[in-house]
């Protein structure tokens, strides 16, 4: 038996309804997970959000703020190799600039999640400023540059409670929409992501070209017009639970992840996928020698997934139509109609995750199959075009599975995404070493082992489904 009591609209009619939660949940675990499930698929998504200014004045705060944390990303290296004209001092300070995703995201969650998420963000932005002043100050004040053990503990710091914003402001988000529109609000969030990923990278680089103090100047700017945005929000409604110990809290908060059927398989999906996107750009890198391309090229062949992801969010309230017309174009008794149930496209048991892990095996074919920088081009767009489709999904059923310890959830969850980034290029590296020319190859054929394990283990596919049975 594959069903429970919860009722999931079905693919013959929209009225209808299909008892189907994951076989082995009972009770309340498995209404949640099939509700939770129906809730992303039904969500209004009309775009009505443009009428709530809470939201709009969260959102272009969260922008801003993105955009100057990542223009710091480039900036701190650089400012690093121009006074003290040393690769190892820049990279130094790059690596302590990133640290923090892997040291801080887990406390940070339990402890956003007590401060509360508008004051966890009024005071870490406060302190971003005080700390990138402080890094300037020095080459305004005096024309000298800060010590490097300065640079690298500031870069530290600046990071951290970038972490700290981050989580509060994903956090907060729910309280300030209504339930059907929160996929729309987290695509919107996931859309600017990605822009300001690629603006303040751009930003960071042009400004140096300018003046060494010229992106951490833009910083404070925009991270004073983030405060600002906040002036407008009102405090989320507050209702917490009695506090815990610290690490239990943490304990709770990485149980609620890994005992959800979805958000467990999924985040383990996800992070293999991200592991095998790193490992794809650093075999690309590796092969940048030996093409002789255009500088320009080659940063918009990296920036190509961003590009993607962008889009990829944007299309969320189409997401629906889109599916079901692919769906529909290949007729009820076809070939092609087991091939659209067996990547998790049909309605009566759709998953957005299953599409995802399929369209990485096709993005890695491409490669394999066409090479050349286009092929890799072509390759990350589609995987980041996907992947948000996907990062909409998991950051909406998080929601609903953690209100009132979002923060730890979230903090758990990017631990795991902040790993995989970092471990990728090390295996980019080690199937370089080893394979040589056919790493791309041994790329795909894990990424097929992963999207077939998928597919066929029953468990994890209804996991990933909206739990219709498994079968065609």
């Amino acid at each position: 038996m594959f069903c429970s009591r919860t009722a999931l609209r079905s693919e013959a009619s929209p009225s209808a309804v299909v008892d189907c939660a994951p076989a082995g949940q009972t009770g309340v675990g498995a209404r949640e997970t099939a509700e939770i499930h129906a809730s992303f698929e039904t969500a209004d998504i009309s775009g009505k959000l443009h009428k709530n200014r809470q939201f709009l004045w969260t959102w272009a705060g969260a922008a801003l703020s993105t955009v100057g944390s990542r223009t710091l990303g480039v900036a701190y290296p650089l400012l690093a190799l121009a006074v003290m004209d040393s690769p190892i001092s820049a990279g130094w300070v790059a690596f302590a600039s990133t640290l923090p995703g892997l040291l801080v995201y887990v406390p940070a969650g339990v402890l956003v999640d007590r401060w509360g998420y508008r004051r966890v963000m009024l005071w870490s932005e406060s302190l971003r400023v005080l700390a990138v002043a402080s890094v300037i100050a020095p080459l305004l004040l005096w024309n000298r540059p800060p010590p490097l053990a300065w640079l690298l503990l500031m870069a530290f710091i600046e990071g951290g409670l970038w972490v700290f914003y981050s989580l509060a402001q994903s956090a907060l988000v729910p309280s300030l929409v209504r339930k059907g529109h929160l996929a729309s609000a987290v695509a919107w969030h996931e859309v600017s992501s990605h822009v300001s990923v690629l603006l303040g990278r751009s930003i960071g680089g042009v400004l140096h070209g300018v003046h060494l103090v010229a992106p951490f100047l833009s910083n404070i700017v925009m991270s004073l017009m983030s405060l600002c945005t906040l002036a407008f929000v009102k405090d989320e409604p507050w209702s917490r639970s009695p506090r815990a110990s610290f690490t239990r809290e943490v304990a709770d908060g990485a149980g609620k992840l890994w005992r959800h059927p979805f958000l467990s398989v999924a985040t383990v999906l996800t992070g293999m996928t991200t592991v095998m996107t790193q490992a794809l750009i650093m075999i690309f890198i590796n092969a940048l020698p030996s093409m002789n391309l255009a500088p320009m090229l080659v940063g918009v062949l990296l920036a190509a997934s961003g590009i993607g992801g962008a889009l990829g969010a944007g299309v969320v309230p189409r997401r629906r139509s889109v599916m079901n017309r692919i769906v529909h174009a290949t007729g009820p008794e076809t070939s092609a109609r087991w091939l659209t149930w067996l990547v998790g496209m049909l309605a009566n048991g759709r998953s957005i995750l299953l599409v995802h892990a399929w369209v990485w095996v096709g993005a890695l074919t491409i490669v394999l199959w066409f090479d050349g920088p286009i092929a890799f081009g072509i390759a990350m767009f589609v995987m980041g075009f996907a992947g948000s489709l996907s990062n909409v999904m998991i950051r909406t059923i998080m929601v609903r599975v953690a209100p009132g310890s979002l923060a730890r959830v979230f903090g758990v969850s990017r631990l795991v995404s902040h790993g995989a980034v970092a471990l990728g290029p090390l295996v980019g590296a080690a199937l370089v070493a080893v394979f040589k020319d056919w790493a791309v190859g041994v790329l795909a054929v894990a990424m097929v082992a992963t999207a077939g394990v998928v597919t066929v283990v029953p468990s994890l596919r209804r996991s990933l489904s909206t739990g219709a049975p498994v079968t065609a």
